[in-house]
Order: structure tokens, then sequence, then C-alpha cells
């Protein structure tokens, strides 16, 4: 088993539930040092943007039967002063350089995507018939790492399937995204900003859950595309407000003017339900509690 981005929020719990299976070897591709080892794993240290340490790892890869790619680079932690461009150029690249190292008999792909794809909603909930139409180059990156791998695995016996996630929450997640700025917000008493009314709904599922769906993926022999996350869409107030009950405390927003148009999100899951058996197991609030446990361990180091 290969597992790229094996360190990341998602691939560091896909791996861990892989232990769960017999498998003769799992190998985890990282660009940095990991903080925490789990024993058993092979760690390879590997940039997949640089051509030359991509060729040098190859023969490392014989024997590779299945892979989680969950490598690539998160909105908007391109770098200082790097333009939303490399979002595109970096998810491509990876993808892309990966496929040049591996064995030509694997049996299982997957690959993870976001629901970004789509765009704003003709319709909801969201199905994986929606029309494509991405709105950033981050989501413009993921689709066409999507088709290049459509095409590269074509003709082949390879198992291919992509996973298309809604928003994954959880201990862990980039400081940059709105559960974890609220709850440091609530944990801080400071107040957070909402630009609108905070009506925006959004599709949230724990990261843990998010996880699992990559093993049933690899485990279903699914050949396709499947929307991942809850179905049951919150709005970005009452995600606050519950952050703010949980957490005991009586923090008020601050509004201001909206600054992107209003759209919601609803994932429709019921593919995934039917094909690889995926069914969201954690609850919001257990996930929410879980997170800012997380949060204020982290303020108490």
């Amino acid at each position: 088993m290969l597992v790229t981005g094996g360190t990341g929020f998602l691939g560091s719990r896909a791996v861990f539930q892989l232990k769960k299976y017999r498998l003769k070897k799992i190998i985890v591709l990282l660009n940095i040092s990991p903080k925490d080892r789990i024993r058993g794993v092979t760690y390879i240290k590997c940039d997949l943007c640089d051509e030359f340490a991509v060729e040098k790892i190859k023969n490392r890869l014989k024997g590779v039967d299945y892979v989680l790619h969950a490598a690539g680079v998160i909105p908007g932690f391109s770098g200082p002063g790097k333009p939303e461009q490399q979002d595109f150029v970096k998810n491509t690249a990876i993808t892309v350089s990966l496929c040049k190292i591996l064995p030509k008999d694997i049996k299982g792909f997957v690959y993870v995507s976001t629901m970004d794809v789509y765009g704003v909603p003709l319709y909801l909930p969201i199905d994986e018939k929606h029309s494509i139409s991405p709105l950033t180059y981050y989501s413009l990156g993921k689709f066409a790492s999507e088709e290049f791998l459509r095409i590269f695995l074509s003709g082949t016996k390879t198992h291919f399937t992509v996973l298309r996630y809604s928003h994954i929450y959880g201990p862990g997640e980039a400081k940059i995204k709105v559960i974890p700025v609220f709850i440091d917000k609530v944990l801080k008493e400071e107040a957070p900003v909402f630009y609108g009314d905070g009506a925006d709904r959004r599709d949230y599922i724990y990261v843990d859950d998010a996880a699992r769906a990559m093993v049933l993926g690899l485990n279903s022999g699914f050949d396709g595309v499947v929307n991942i996350g809850s179905g049951a869409p919150r709005s970005i107030k009452s995600v606050f407000e519950k952050i703010n009950r949980i957490c005991k405390k009586d923090i008020k927003p601050v509004f201001r003017p909206r600054q992107k148009a209003k759209y919601d999100i609803c994932c429709d899951i019921k593919l995934a339900k039917r094909k690889i058996g995926f069914s969201p197991e954690v609850d919001f609030i257990e996930g929410l509690k879980r997170h800012i446990d997380y949060c204020m361990a982290e303020i108490k180091r």
C-alpha cells in the first residue's frame, strides 16, 4: 500500500486505519519529516514536485499494489507571496510525477478530490451528475488531476475511485479554516467576523469518517466518482452557535458586508452508500467536542 500525503490532516488518519488490515507493507511518501511515526510504516521523504528526487525513489515502489493519493497543496497555502496559480500547478505536478514512478500493474487507486470542482451549485443536493465548473485554481487542479488519472489508468485493470469531499473538519485541521478559527476565537473570547449574515450552509464531515471513506473506496473495487459528506448542511452561523454552547461562552460575532456571492452546499451521498458502503458515523456535535478538546489541549502546551 502506498499513501501520499500520509502525514497530513486526512492521510495520517487513513494510514492509522490501514493498520487494521494485514498488509505486507505500508509506504508513506512525504516531503517533510513526520512528527510522529506509526510503528510498522515505511516513510520515504520525497518532494513529488522535484523530478530528480522522484526518479531516485522509483525502485523503492516496486511491488506496490494499491495507492491512496491524498497529497496536495492546501488552498491558501501556496506560500508567502506566491500567486494562487501555484495551487493548480503543484497539485497537477504532484499527480503527474507520482504516475511516472508507479508500477504498471496497480490493482487499486483512490484519489482524494473535492466538491469544489462543481462550482456554484445549480441544484441541491449536489450529485455526481452535476456539471463541473471550478471557481478556483485549487479546484481546477483537482479536476485536472482526476482527468489525468482517468486517462493514465484507462486500458489497465486498475480500479480507479475518485472521492469528492465536502468540508472535512476535526483535530489537526488547518487553522485558516472556519471551524478552527471559530474555536480559537471563542476560547480566546474574541469576536469572529462574519461576512454576510452567516446563513450560508456548508456540508461538514468529521476527519475520521473521511479517512474511513478512503479505505472503503479501496476495498470496494468501484470504478468511478462518489461524493463524500454528511448530506446534512449547516449554516455557518449555527456552527458558531454550537461551538459557543459547547464552550459555555456567549461571544457575539461581528457582521460585515458580504464579499462573495451567497450559495449553499449540500452533498448527495446516496451513490457512496450504494457503491462503497459509506455512511458518516461521527455525530456533528461529537465531532465538534473532539475538535474543541484538541484545541484546548494545544493551548495548554
